[in-house]
């Protein structure tokens, strides 16, 4: 879940930015470079790199065509000359190109900007100058002036010398590091810390690691399509020869392994890690001959941690209850979707199960909609979204999103029911993410309210063909008597009277 005043992946709209782009998009104005960066910077936060993959392109080329020297004058001249010296090496960096010499240029444009800026414009600089001295050599550059718990966090963090200790300084800090958009600062702190001190394969898996230190951020839909789910309990199966990296890796997220866990020699059988100081979050590793290793998570965060330890060391997640029912529940689409009697009498328990009121979000009901979603019939595929939409229900939004819908052209809709679907998926994806922003700008107001009040007071009897449509799929009575609106609705419509 996402908590007020934090950083939330959720409510990034990445086509706006980008769109806002588009007047400096033929013309590098020395600052333009920066500003794609932090497009690009976002898009792999919120895990949709791909949509962003030619901004951080022109980013490169832009940094690399303006010098520091050749930015525009003025009073804040040589902070903008460091921020441009950082932004170069951190593009590079996001490109698979580590350079260190480019790091040094920023360490050494952040010290030649401090000889001639006051004591307040060294203070706003001091955390680009930290985290770019560190990737250049190492080590923190003297002098610093700090202003702010910010700085002071990033300070504390770098300053840390055992992993145990880094991940406790990150897990204490990420009210302040993740209240607001991830920039600059953030990205090469946990680049560096991720990357060059824990020795993770990618700058990607560094800005994933951010969702595990904070589990209040909101996750990213694209995450959540990848198996990431918020829960309290979760198991991830590891190889034996993962201890090792795994027992590395989990100190800088913040656990600390138990002390009267640890075990010289070989592989344990038995060894524990607690999130400190909190106590919020636990792991247990459990090997033994002939069976299979794996860790035990329990706390906040479980599910989060499971995901991103399956990704980074190879392993995979046992299901948990809810997933095991889903996967027993679903019936995969097949080339041809029949509405043969077994999928008429899922529509219909579905849309029977659906439609009452109050709290809809216990382990049945969720695993029940989420099989619909991946249904073979598209009318149970449709239930399932107008549930999530109604029911506002957690943790859906991914998979409501790529929920399949009857292509242009389909036997018995128009295009205009076509439109009222896609409409109802956008929602339905929106409010299970409790966002409020995701109809895009342009759209036609009146049409979204009608859609949005069929998500959450159907009508009792249909008063227009949109409200027909939706009535039709849930399965709801018309008056006694009267026709489809559509009569091509016949070939898929089983419209029961009252």
């Amino acid at each position: 879940m996402s908590i007020q005043g934090k950083f939330d992946a959720r409510t990034v709209v990445l086509a706006e930015r980008i769109d806002r782009l588009r007047g400096v998009s033929d013309r590098n104005t020395g600052s333009a470079g920066v500003e794609f960066l932090r497009v690009a910077l976002l898009g792999r936060w919120v895990g949709d790199a791909g949509s962003v993959a030619d901004r951080l392109d022109v980013a490169v080329r832009w940094l690399d065509e303006t010098s520091a020297g050749q930015l525009p004058p003025g009073e804040e001249a040589l902070s903008r000359a460091a921020r441009h010296s950082h932004a170069r090496a951190l593009a590079h960096l996001l490109d698979g190109d580590d350079r260190t010499e480019l790091w040094a240029e920023a360490a050494q444009t952040h010290r030649s900007a401090f000889r001639g800026l006051d004591h307040a414009g060294r203070a706003r600089l001091a955390r680009g100058a930290m985290v770019c001295n560190v990737m250049a050599e190492g080590e923190l550059p003297q002098h610093l002036t700090l202003a702010d718990e910010f700085s002071v966090s990033v300070l504390d963090i770098l300053s840390a010398a055992e992993p145990a200790e880094v991940g406790q300084c990150l897990y204490g800090a990420r009210d302040v590091l993740f209240a607001t958009e991830p920039g600059l600062t953030v990205t090469t702190l946990f680049a560096f810390v991720f990357v060059r001190r824990a020795a993770l394969g990618s700058v990607a898996a560094a800005f994933r690691a951010g969702f595990v230190i904070d589990p209040d951020l909101a996750l990213p839909p694209a995450m959540e399509a990848k198996g990431w789910a918020d829960r309290d309990e979760a198991i991830v199966v590891l190889a034996p020869g993962m201890f090792d990296r795994l027992a590395g890796l989990l100190p800088f997220l913040g656990l600390s392994r138990d002390a009267d866990a640890i075990a010289q020699g070989a592989v344990p059988g038995f060894a524990s890690w607690t999130r400190q100081p909190d106590l919020s979050l636990e792991a247990d590793w459990r090997a033994s001959p002939g069976h299979e290793a794996y860790l035990e998570i329990r706390g906040t965060g479980a599910g989060r941690l499971a995901a991103f330890l399956a990704e980074e060391l190879g392993g995979r997640l046992r299901p948990g209850p809810e997933e095991a029912l889903t996967e027993l529940l679903t019936v995969p689409p097949r080339e041809v979707p029949a509405h043969g009697p077994a999928a008429e009498a899922r529509w219909a328990a579905l849309a029977v199960a659906v439609a009452g009121e109050g709290v809809f979000d216990d382990l049945p009901a969720r695993a029940l909609v989420s099989a619909g979603l991946a249904d073979s019939d598209w009318r149970v595929r449709v239930v399932a979204l107008w549930a999530v939409g109604h029911h506002r229900m957690p943790g859906l939004a991914a998979k409501a999103e790529v929920a399949v819908l009857p292509k242009p052209g389909y036997p018995g809709l128009s295009q205009d029911d076509r439109r009222v679907l896609l409409a109802l998926r956008v929602l339905a994806a929106a409010r299970s993410a409790s966002q409020s922003n995701a109809i895009k700008p342009g759209a036609d107001p009146d049409f979204v309210a009608r859609i949005e009040a069929l998500l959450d007071d159907p009508p009792q009897l249909p008063g227009t063909r949109d409200e027909a449509l939706i009535l039709a799929i849930l399965r709801r009575p018309f008056q006694q008597g009267a026709a489809l609106p559509d009569p091509r609705w016949a070939e898929w419509a089983s419209a029961p009277t009252s």
